[in-house]
Protein backbone atom coordinates (compact mmCIF):
# COMPACT_ATOMS: atom_id res chain seq x y z
CA UNK A 1 0.00 0.00 0.00
CA UNK A 2 2.82 2.35 0.95
CA UNK A 3 4.57 1.61 -2.36
CA UNK A 4 1.35 2.40 -4.30
CA UNK A 5 0.99 5.76 -2.52
CA UNK A 6 4.63 6.66 -3.29
CA UNK A 7 4.06 5.75 -6.96
CA UNK A 8 0.90 7.90 -7.15
CA UNK A 9 2.72 10.83 -5.53
CA UNK A 10 5.61 10.46 -7.97
CA UNK A 11 3.21 10.47 -10.95
CA UNK A 12 1.36 13.50 -9.56
CA UNK A 13 4.65 15.31 -8.90
CA UNK A 14 5.84 14.61 -12.46
CA UNK A 15 2.51 15.76 -13.95
CA UNK A 16 2.63 18.92 -11.84
CA UNK A 17 6.16 19.62 -13.10
CA UNK A 18 5.00 19.42 -16.74
CA UNK A 19 2.03 21.67 -15.98
CA UNK A 20 4.47 24.31 -14.65
CA UNK A 21 6.79 24.13 -17.67
CA UNK A 22 7.33 27.58 -19.22
CA UNK A 23 6.78 28.39 -22.90
CA UNK A 24 10.53 28.77 -23.40
CA UNK A 25 11.18 25.34 -21.88
CA UNK A 26 8.55 23.73 -24.13
CA UNK A 27 10.22 25.32 -27.19
CA UNK A 28 13.68 24.21 -26.05
CA UNK A 29 12.44 20.62 -25.73
CA UNK A 30 10.77 20.92 -29.15
CA UNK A 31 14.05 22.03 -30.78
CA UNK A 32 15.98 19.18 -29.15
CA UNK A 33 13.36 16.66 -30.30
CA UNK A 34 13.30 17.86 -33.92
CA UNK A 35 16.98 18.52 -34.53
CA UNK A 36 18.10 20.13 -37.79
CA UNK A 37 16.80 17.43 -40.14
CA UNK A 38 13.18 16.27 -40.01
CA UNK A 39 10.03 15.97 -42.10
CA UNK A 40 6.35 16.40 -41.35
CA UNK A 41 3.00 15.96 -43.07
CA UNK A 42 0.71 18.98 -42.96
CA UNK A 43 -2.88 19.97 -43.63
CA UNK A 44 -3.73 23.63 -44.21
CA UNK A 45 -7.16 25.05 -43.45
CA UNK A 46 -8.60 28.52 -42.98
CA UNK A 47 -11.02 31.12 -44.28
CA UNK A 48 -11.50 31.03 -48.07
CA UNK A 49 -9.44 27.86 -48.41
CA UNK A 50 -10.34 24.20 -48.27
CA UNK A 51 -8.15 21.64 -46.61
CA UNK A 52 -4.89 21.26 -48.54
CA UNK A 53 -2.45 18.46 -47.83
CA UNK A 54 1.30 18.35 -48.23
CA UNK A 55 4.55 17.94 -46.37
CA UNK A 56 7.88 19.62 -45.83
CA UNK A 57 11.39 18.41 -45.11
CA UNK A 58 14.15 20.58 -43.67
CA UNK A 59 17.89 20.16 -43.33
CA UNK A 60 19.60 23.13 -41.74
CA UNK A 61 18.68 26.14 -43.91
CA UNK A 62 17.61 24.00 -46.88
CA UNK A 63 14.06 22.77 -47.36
CA UNK A 64 11.49 21.38 -49.75
CA UNK A 65 7.77 21.97 -49.29
CA UNK A 66 4.75 20.78 -51.24
CA UNK A 67 1.15 21.80 -50.63
CA UNK A 68 -1.66 21.22 -53.10
CA UNK A 69 -0.39 22.32 -56.52
CA UNK A 70 2.53 24.25 -55.00
CA UNK A 71 6.14 23.20 -54.50
CA UNK A 72 8.98 25.17 -52.94
CA UNK A 73 12.69 24.40 -53.21
CA UNK A 74 15.24 26.29 -51.13
CA UNK A 75 18.98 25.74 -50.72
CA UNK A 76 19.30 28.28 -47.92
CA UNK A 77 20.13 31.10 -50.33
CA UNK A 78 17.68 30.93 -53.22
CA UNK A 79 14.00 29.97 -53.17
CA UNK A 80 12.04 28.55 -56.12
CA UNK A 81 8.25 28.63 -55.72
CA UNK A 82 6.52 26.39 -58.26
CA UNK A 83 2.84 26.73 -59.18
CA UNK A 84 2.09 23.54 -61.10
CA UNK A 85 -1.46 24.56 -62.00
CA UNK A 86 -0.24 27.76 -63.72
CA UNK A 87 3.06 26.22 -64.88
CA UNK A 88 4.99 29.07 -63.33
CA UNK A 89 8.12 29.37 -61.17
CA UNK A 90 9.00 32.38 -59.04
CA UNK A 91 12.66 32.58 -58.08
CA UNK A 92 13.85 34.88 -55.30
CA UNK A 93 16.33 35.12 -52.46
CA UNK A 94 15.44 33.10 -49.36
CA UNK A 95 14.08 35.05 -46.41
CA UNK A 96 15.76 33.32 -43.47
CA UNK A 97 14.16 35.74 -41.00
CA UNK A 98 10.59 34.61 -41.79
CA UNK A 99 8.99 32.44 -39.10
CA UNK A 100 5.97 31.24 -41.09
CA UNK A 101 5.99 27.56 -42.14
CA UNK A 102 4.89 28.42 -45.69
CA UNK A 103 7.55 31.13 -46.06
CA UNK A 104 10.42 29.44 -44.25
CA UNK A 105 9.85 26.12 -42.45
CA UNK A 106 13.47 26.05 -41.20
CA UNK A 107 12.59 28.83 -38.70
CA UNK A 108 8.99 27.78 -38.05
CA UNK A 109 9.60 27.21 -34.33
CA UNK A 110 12.50 29.60 -33.67
CA UNK A 111 10.86 32.07 -31.33
CA UNK A 112 13.57 33.65 -29.17
CA UNK A 113 12.49 35.61 -26.12
CA UNK A 114 14.27 38.85 -27.09
CA UNK A 115 12.24 39.00 -30.33
CA UNK A 116 8.95 37.36 -29.30
CA UNK A 117 6.69 37.38 -26.26
CA UNK A 118 5.96 33.78 -25.26
CA UNK A 119 2.96 32.87 -23.11
CA UNK A 120 1.23 29.63 -22.19
CA UNK A 121 -2.43 29.79 -23.25
CA UNK A 122 -3.31 26.34 -21.88
CA UNK A 123 -1.23 23.42 -20.66
CA UNK A 124 -1.64 19.91 -19.32
CA UNK A 125 0.70 17.10 -18.34
CA UNK A 126 1.49 16.18 -21.95
CA UNK A 127 0.64 19.23 -24.09
CA UNK A 128 0.72 23.00 -24.25
CA UNK A 129 -0.71 25.78 -26.40
CA UNK A 130 1.84 28.60 -26.67
CA UNK A 131 0.90 32.13 -27.77
CA UNK A 132 3.71 33.83 -29.66
CA UNK A 133 3.62 37.58 -30.32
CA UNK A 134 6.40 39.46 -32.15
CA UNK A 135 7.64 42.36 -30.01
CA UNK A 136 8.20 44.56 -33.06
CA UNK A 137 5.78 43.84 -35.88
CA UNK A 138 4.19 46.26 -38.35
CA UNK A 139 1.19 44.00 -39.01
CA UNK A 140 -0.75 42.56 -36.08
CA UNK A 141 0.37 38.94 -35.88
CA UNK A 142 -0.28 36.30 -33.25
CA UNK A 143 0.92 32.71 -33.56
CA UNK A 144 -0.57 29.85 -31.56
CA UNK A 145 1.68 26.80 -31.42
CA UNK A 146 0.36 23.55 -29.96
CA UNK A 147 2.95 21.00 -28.88
CA UNK A 148 2.52 17.52 -27.46
CA UNK A 149 4.78 15.29 -25.39
CA UNK A 150 5.17 11.82 -26.90
CA UNK A 151 7.47 9.52 -24.97
CA UNK A 152 10.61 11.50 -24.28
CA UNK A 153 10.01 13.95 -27.14
CA UNK A 154 8.04 17.16 -27.60
CA UNK A 155 6.56 17.51 -31.11
CA UNK A 156 4.51 20.17 -32.95
CA UNK A 157 0.87 19.28 -33.49
CA UNK A 158 -0.79 22.44 -34.79
CA UNK A 159 0.14 26.05 -35.55
CA UNK A 160 -2.28 28.91 -36.22
CA UNK A 161 -1.24 32.23 -37.75
CA UNK A 162 -3.62 35.09 -36.97
CA UNK A 163 -2.96 38.19 -39.08
CA UNK A 164 -5.19 40.88 -37.60
CA UNK A 165 -8.25 38.62 -37.46
CA UNK A 166 -7.58 36.60 -40.63
CA UNK A 167 -6.16 33.24 -39.71
CA UNK A 168 -5.15 29.88 -41.07
CA UNK A 169 -4.16 26.69 -39.29
CA UNK A 170 -1.65 23.99 -40.18
CA UNK A 171 -2.05 20.54 -38.65
CA UNK A 172 1.29 18.74 -38.33
CA UNK A 173 2.31 15.10 -38.08
CA UNK A 174 6.00 14.23 -37.87
CA UNK A 175 7.17 11.58 -40.35
CA UNK A 176 8.86 8.92 -38.26
CA UNK A 177 12.05 7.13 -39.28
CA UNK A 178 14.95 8.44 -41.32
CA UNK A 179 13.85 11.44 -43.38
CA UNK A 180 14.88 11.52 -47.03
CA UNK A 181 17.35 14.07 -48.30
CA UNK A 182 15.94 17.45 -49.30
CA UNK A 183 15.08 17.45 -53.05
CA UNK A 184 17.17 20.02 -54.95
CA UNK A 185 15.96 22.51 -57.53
CA UNK A 186 16.46 21.18 -61.05
CA UNK A 187 15.59 23.74 -63.72
CA UNK A 188 15.38 21.13 -66.51
CA UNK A 189 12.40 19.48 -64.80
CA UNK A 190 10.46 22.75 -65.22
CA UNK A 191 11.74 23.86 -68.62
CA UNK A 192 8.15 24.17 -69.92
CA UNK A 193 7.27 26.58 -67.08
CA UNK A 194 7.38 30.40 -67.16
CA UNK A 195 10.13 31.76 -64.88
CA UNK A 196 9.48 34.96 -62.93
CA UNK A 197 12.74 36.16 -61.40
CA UNK A 198 13.26 38.67 -58.58
CA UNK A 199 17.01 38.06 -58.45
Amino acid sequence: MKRAIILILAIFSSANLWAQTTAGEWLEMLHKSLGKHYATYMTLSGENMGGMNGYFIVDGDSYYLTLGAMEVYCDGKLRYEVNNSRKEVVEDRANLDACDILSNPTRAFDFVSDTYSLDIETSATNRANIRVTPKEEVAALTIYLEVVKQGGRVLPERVTYDYDGESYTIELSIIEGDSDTVPKWNKTEYRAYDIVSFL
